[in-house]
């Protein structure tokens, strides 16, 4: 699962390089009109474990900015994970989890878990995971590209998107990619049925990206928006008010922003692609449901806008949702209009 990925950057014909995602598609099917039900973590995630809407299992906005007695999951629903775990599977949830930060996740299913910045629910093998791939001081990020928003709204000073010098497997998506693998290795030689649900935060913004995935993109060659310099007239007024945070920005910056973007999204694939390749080694890829899916999607400059929660727009509401394995048609893409909460 990525988080903040739109469903466009797997198009035929899409700019952004995901091969081993286009692997995925030939093997399986393509909803092209996937929705999230709330274009924000927390709802959406809590709608993925659930199958409920926000209404009904109780999350509405994001868990970090409200007080702790809002915004509760209404735990007496079951997830599917829990299920799976009843019924046998080795669970194991690892990276970014964001549905609620008051219980384990062994409570909802979880039985292996790795999360990180949720406070008292980081676990300790994530931590031991970031003190063996990055040591016990983290290399220092430098970045030969970047963009800060400089905004009265309460953006100013953080980046906005930049290449780093840092590689992927340092970063935030290495790391959780690795924890999974070692998931992997420990259930792909047992007999026993298994689930593993790998959670980046990428490409959510700040757009990051290493300079080799960066450097495989013509920023001049990256096609903008159509409507980028939308005025929003008629609309909304926070849709105009957001627009202002990113008014200053330069056609060149924007494509800069995309081409970050996209990169991110194409070491997001390399990594998607090393899990693969690990169940394929074992022999169990023809036997495993595949899943790829993010929480919801992302402006990206459409309407002059950026990030997720501002305005109501396809590019922020469609995802991507492709699923693979025994049973499913292969080589498939179809309009059927589906949600996140129907994966459940």
């Amino acid at each position: 699962m990525a988080d903040q990925m739109q469903g466009g950057v797997c198009d035929p014909g899409h700019p952004c390089l995901t091969p081993n995602i286009d692997q995925l598609i030939a093997r399986g099917i393509r909803f092209e009109r996937a929705y999230t039900p709330n274009p924000v973590c927390s709802p959406a995630r809590a709608s993925l474990m659930t199958g409920l809407l926000p209404h009904n299992h109780g999350v509405l906005t994001v868990t970090h900015t409200v007080d702790e007695d809002q915004s509760l999951l209404r735990t007496q629903h079951p997830h599917w994970a829990q299920r799976l775990s009843n019924a046998g599977y080795r669970t194991g949830y690892f990276g970014k989890w964001h549905v609620e930060e008051h219980h384990p996740l062994r409570d909802f299913g979880w039985d292996t878990n790795a999360v990180f910045g949720h406070g008292k629910l980081t676990s300790e093998r994530m931590q031991q995971k970031v003190l063996e791939l990055q040591g016990e001081h983290p290399p220092q990020e430098n970045y030969s590209l970047s963009m800060q928003l400089d905004d009265s709204t309460g953006y100013s000073g953080n980046v906005f998107y930049g290449v780093t010098d840092l590689a992927p497997e340092q970063r935030t998506m290495g790391i959780i990619t690795d924890l999974a693998m070692d998931f992997l290795g420990e259930v792909l030689g047992d007999d026993g049925p298994w689930c593993c649900f790998t959670s980046v935060p990428e490409p959510h913004d700040p757009f990051i990206a290493g300079q080799a995935a960066f450097d495989l993109y013509d920023v001049d060659g990256i096609p903008l928006h159509e409507n980028i310099h939308d005025t929003l007239e008629g609309r909304p007024g926070i849709y105009r008010k957001a627009a202002q945070v990113w008014a200053h920005m330069t056609d060149r910056q924007r494509r800069e922003a995309a081409a970050c973007y996209y990169a991110s999204v194409t070491e997001i694939d390399v990594q998607f692609g090393k899990l693969i390749d690990r169940i394929a080694e074992a022999g169990q890829l023809d036997d495993t449901i595949v899943v790829l899916t993010s929480d919801h999607g992302e402006a990206l400059g459409a309407h002059g806008l950026y990030c997720k929660n501002f305005s109501a727009f396809e590019e922020i509401y469609n995802i991507p949702m492709i699923t693979a394995g025994p049973g499913i048609a292969r080589d498939t893409e179809t309009s059927a209009r589906v949600g996140l909460h129907d994966l459940c």
